[in-house]
């Protein structure tokens, strides 16, 4: 039988064009949507508790605060909270508030007073940093000088904690604590307007006065910016994240295209 050869170059057209239209947009194809932010992509990094003015929360120097440390780029919205543990509202600590975006490096300070215009200013070292404000629950100071505690909680998983002094009494105590716990010991020497600190910076399980530890942390705080900055610290390996822009996911699918193509062809001879 003669073949129609106008017939078959159609047909080989064809498929050609049901290729096209069937993989090119799966190989352009889109980044898997992306999840709220988890344990892991933040943590507890830096915790000023004693304050260095009278008891007035007026008074900018009477902000206490607690900084986060950003691991991975959140790029969902994500609901974090900030809590000392305290029963009663009268000088509790807590914060919940939406993280919608930030990059992996960045900062996020939680203020105990209700503004910016009442709390501690950024030092100018503070790049790439979000505050929040309004943690204390009521006029009054919040974080206990000699023992108290700070857990994170990540879309209303508690994550970490780190406590000071004495923690476990009275109204401080944790029933259900996270999986990772920092103790720092007795706050005795701190000083007023200092910090504790995570170090290394972001990345470390230890935890140290403003101004000590190997590699040394900053003094009197470094709100906003590494604590280590300015000494020497080791490399440290940056955590990979899991969502990716490869298109990966998109082979199988390409795989189902090719398929309907060679069908096409086989009907078309092509």
């Amino acid at each position: 039988m003669p073949v129609d050869r106008d017939a078959a170059f159609q047909g080989l057209v064809a498929c050609f064009v049901l290729a096209a239209v069937l993989i090119m947009p799966i190989a352009a194809g889109r980044p898997v949507a992306e999840a709220a932010g988890a344990c892991g992509d933040i943590v507890i990094n830096e915790v000023k508790f004693k304050q260095t003015s009278t008891n007035d929360p007026n008074y900018i120097d009477e902000d206490e605060w607690v900084e986060l440390f950003v691991v991975r780029a959140i790029n969902e919205p994500t609901t974090v909270t900030v809590d000392d543990l305290e029963t009663s509202t009268s000088g509790r600590f807590r914060l919940t508030f939406t993280v919608n975006s930030a990059s992996a490096s960045s900062y996020i300070i939680v203020h105990d007073n209700a503004s910016a215009s009442t709390s501690e200013s950024l030092p100018p070292q503070a790049t790439n940093v979000q505050e929040f404000f309004g943690a204390g629950t009521d006029a009054g100071l919040h974080l206990n000088d000699s023992g108290d505690n700070i857990v994170l909680l990540i879309e209303g998983q508690a994550c970490e904690e780190i406590h000071w002094g004495t923690r476990g009494s009275g109204s401080n105590s944790n029933p259900n604590p996270p999986a990772t716990v920092y103790a720092f010991g007795s706050a005795a020497n701190i000083g007023a307007g200092e910090s504790i600190q995570r170090s290394p910076n972001g990345t470390g399980n230890d935890w140290y006065q403003a101004g000590t530890g190997t590699p040394e942390v900053g003094y009197p705080t470094t709100m906003g910016f590494d604590n280590n900055a300015g000494v020497a610290t080791a490399i440290t390996l940056q955590s990979l994240s899991a969502r990716s822009d490869d298109r990966a996911w998109a082979y199988p699918l390409m795989g189902i295209a090719f398929a309907l193509t060679l069908a096409v062809a086989s009907r078309h001879r092509c």
